[in-house]
């Protein structure tokens, strides 16, 4: 794809994307009712249109425009191991395959009309357990098709350091809210989590502006109820997230927060998940749909974020433009502990994410498997000794 037809199509995207439940055609086969799930699939892959912010589709052509046209385009939404993981590939496949790939930053919502429409190839870490409906839709019809999972262990929720339920004796800490194990039990901690903005009240981080998972937490604080108490706040960027989090941690202060796994805070500090009821299909459903509007959010809604497997889709024309790829990334599993090991490695070492895919390349050897071809091997282990 030329640079020229790249920048024109993204200024297009918003407008094009109420054509493209029709354009991709029929869903696969074994989707169910054909004629409903039709329905269901434009829906689903319109509702995003709402969703992208005009000011972020200027960004992100100009940054297509600056593309090789032959690059293999990943997309880079922010976070660490989203970041290590496209850099595993991207060794992988510019060394060894010896197509170029670049990184492009663009949010979930645009991520879903760049990759189906051809202006992304290929997303690393797809994570459907946030937004089901649109991947369910897009994998029924073809427009995106997904190529595996990279690792089978994500975890997400509502965090508090350990220290605030247990204290820490080694740092002087005492336990702050020693009975504090549900969401059920914020209320009466209420004070405990203050808002340095807003004296008197509470706040709940909620995660990074713009992202599903942000929208979702935000519309579980009104199905629990504590819109009353709590205060709902996102964070601009990724690392603005974590420096609030470890600069609390650090300062033994309490702090309540969204977040997930694998990722280095994770692997670096001790945190405590707070029980939450049952994820449901129907919870998840009744979620999703209050998202939109967290005020709306009704009491079914409330249940446990989704978890499980995170996975890799793509483009399908990469098939055509890059078979060897597509094949590699069918068997492309990072696997929970290495990626955590390697975001541990990220942060220790103050790494960044290049670094942190070398060690994992040259830590671990099951990426042999994924290439399934000892040439492509020996370049990539080349490379990584050059």
């Amino acid at each position: 794809m030329s640079d020229c037809v790249r920048a024109v199509r993204v200024l297009g995207l918003l407008a094009a994307l109420a054509l493209l439940g029709a354009a991709c055609g029929p869903p696969g086969e074994g989707a169910g009712d054909e004629e409903a799930d039709a329905e269901a699939t434009e829906e689903d892959l319109e509702e995003v249109a709402d969703d992208v912010d005009e000011d972020e589709a200027a960004e992100v052509t100009a940054e297509l425009e600056d593309v090789d046209e032959d690059a293999i385009v990943v997309h880079d939404a922010g976070w660490e191991s989203l970041w290590v993981i496209n850099e595993i590939f991207a060794h992988i496949v510019e060394e060894g395959y010896g197509h170029p790939v670049e990184e492009v930053t663009m949010s979930t919502p645009f991520l879903q009309q760049a990759l189906p429409d051809g202006d992304a190839d290929v997303a690393t870490e797809m994570w459907c357990i946030n937004h089901q409906d649109y991947c369910d839709a897009a994998f029924a019809d073809g427009s995106i098709e997904q190529v595996g999972t990279v690792f089978s262990e994500s975890e997400q929720g509502w965090y508090v350091p350990r220290y605030v339920i247990e204290g820490d004796e080694d740092r002087g800490i005492e336990p702050m809210a020693p009975d504090l194990e549900h969401v059920d039990d914020l209320p009466e901690h209420a004070d405990l989590f203050e808002d340095p903005e807003r004296p008197g009240e509470s706040r709940l981080i909620s995660g990074i502006t713009g992202w599903d998972s942000t929208n979702l937490s935000n519309a579980k604080v009104y199905a629990y109820g504590l819109d009353e108490p709590f205060n709902s706040q996102d964070v601009g960027s990724a690392a603005a997230f974590d420096a609030e989090i470890v600069s609390a941690y650090e300062d033994g202060e309490p702090i309540l927060f969204y977040y997930w796994a694998p990722s280095w805070i994770m692997a670096e500090l001790d945190l405590v998940l707070l029980d939450e009821p049952e994820w449901t299909p129907e919870c998840d459903e009744a979620l999703a749909e209050a998202a939109e509007d967290p005020s709306s959010a009704p009491e079914e809604a409330g249940c446990a974020f989704a978890g499980g497997e995170v996975e890799q889709a793509m483009n399908p024309d990469l098939r055509e433009r890059a078979p060897e790829v597509a094949e590699m990334l069918e068997r492309m599993y990072v696997g929970d502990e290495p990626i955590n090991e390697a975001l541990a490695y990220f942060e220790q070492e103050d790494a960044d994410a290049d670094e942190a895919a070398r060690w994992y390349l040259e830590e671990f050897d099951d990426w042999h498997e994924w290439v399934d071809d000892d040439e492509v091997v020996e370049r990539v282990e080349e490379a990584l000794g050059a």
